[in-house]
């Protein structure tokens, strides 16, 4: 048997044994829907009474449901209203119809209508093209089909500030709020539920604010405490008894209440925690094993932003790292300056086009705040003023996320001597 091959028998074999920690990984996953909301009370009730009143033939207010993320507003809205749903069928309400859909991920209002035609059965009786329609043509399709079909359609459009995105000073998105709202139907009525990570009134216009008179649900960050109930309701689903300590609970919670109280992040750490344990062949989650998930985590997290930067902040950071690995001794050499010289040599290189000096300037600032840079104000007396940019992760962290790169690959090897 070869070394590789016994590698791999001692992993699966490892797996196979170890069966003694995790029992469902399941509930501890991101879009695991839960039958019990710990600290969410408040929150169901507000969401339940503003939506029940379709259960007796009238059309509820539109509804704003905002938090930050991992404060549970996709998982609560989505099971209150399946609830809404089981109880329609109980009471006879058989033209009830709830519609979901995901502004980010769609991208934009022509793919939104065009999902909600799949989901209402619409494409098929208006023959609605995924591409090719003007937008005012496709709506008037979407109208045309829902009236036809007499029902009381709750829409709900999750990251629905994702719409604040700007092209020339306006809003893309308010429009499709604004036409859904005031879409005249005569045998349908529709209500939009917007999901959010701000209060309505931060990303929306007033003439939209105003046109749709939505009422609010906030959810508010989760404490440490609350973190730790929900960990302990998705511990008792997924592990097997006896396997995690109160300490390892506390310390998930602890970190993940420090990051605006996200129990996503909670879960992810005491998943990868448990996967650490059995990859260690350990009977049980120790802090360490959360300690490690952390930095787990957080490195994959580093990678995957860098990966997903847009071109000209790729281009600034890979101009960060080859001004470091020249080693000069000069710290003038690592000034905005310099860099915005490299920066636009690297443009070239791409056939791509610089930024000016003041707009780089604003994405150094994004990336300081992004923790992928530091930048210090240097007083350099009669030259004036300037910053002095350096790498805030890794030249190690930069190499794995972007030495694939056609581009990038090159210069990152041009820059370190092992690749020689």
């Amino acid at each position: 048997m070869s070394r590789s091959e016994e590698i791999l028998n001692q992993v699966f074999s490892n797996v196979v044994q170890n069966k003694c920690i995790i029992r469902d990984s399941e509930p501890l996953m991101e879009k695991f829907v839960p039958e019990a909301f710990p600290n969410r009370d408040d929150q169901i009730r507000s969401i339940a009474e503003a939506v029940s009143p379709v259960l007796i033939g009238r059309q509820p207010s539109n509804l704003s449901i905002y938090g930050k993320t991992g404060t549970g507003k996709t998982a609560v809205t989505r099971w209150v209203l399946s609830r809404l749903a089981d109880k329609a069928k109980e009471n006879s309400v058989s033209n009830l119809q709830i519609c979901y859909v995901n502004y980010r991920i769609l991208g934009g209002p022509y793919r939104i209508i065009v999902e909600l035609c799949k989901q209402l059965g619409i494409d098929k009786i208006n023959k609605i093209p995924c591409s090719g329609l003007a937008l005012g043509e496709l709506f008037d399709r979407f109208r045309e089909g829902l009236d036809s079909q007499k029902k009381t359609i709750i829409l709900v459009i999750d990251e629905v500030d994702w719409c604040i995105e700007k092209e020339r000073g306006k809003p893309q998105g308010n429009n499709l709020l604004y036409d859904l709202n005031r879409i005249q139907l005569s045998q349908s009525k529709i209500v939009i539920i917007g999901i959010a990570n701000r209060e309505s009134k931060e990303w929306l216009d007033a003439g939209t604010l105003s046109t749709l008179k939505t009422e609010e649900v906030h959810f508010l960050p989760y404490n440490a405490t609350e973190i730790g109930d929900i960990l302990r309701q998705r511990a008792n689903l997924a592990l097997f008894g006896a396997v995690l300590d109160e300490g390892s609970i506390n310390v998930c919670a602890a970190l993940a209440a420090a990051e605006h109280g996200d129990a996503r992040r909670a879960l992810n750490l005491l998943r990868v925690a448990a996967e650490l344990a059995i990859r260690r062949n350990n009977k049980s989650i120790t802090e360490k094993h959360v300690r490690d998930a952390e930095n787990s985590i957080d490195f994959d997290r580093v990678i995957q932003t860098l990966k997903d930067l847009p071109a000209h902040m790729k281009a600034l950071i890979i101009s960060v790292f080859a001004i470091g690995e020249t080693k000069v001794v000069d710290s003038s050499q690592h000034t905005t300056g310099r860099l915005y010289e490299t920066y636009s040599k690297l443009c070239k290189q791409m056939i791509m086009p610089p930024l000016t000096q003041r707009r780089v300037s604003q994405l150094i600032n994004e990336m300081e705040a992004m923790g992928l840079i530091h930048a210090v104000s240097l007083n350099l007396g009669h030259y004036g003023r300037t910053k002095k940019i350096t790498l805030g992760v890794a030249p190690s962290t930069i190499i794995i996320a972007l030495e694939e790169h056609p581009v990038y690959g090159d210069i990152i090897r041009s820059h370190l001597p092992f690749y020689a």
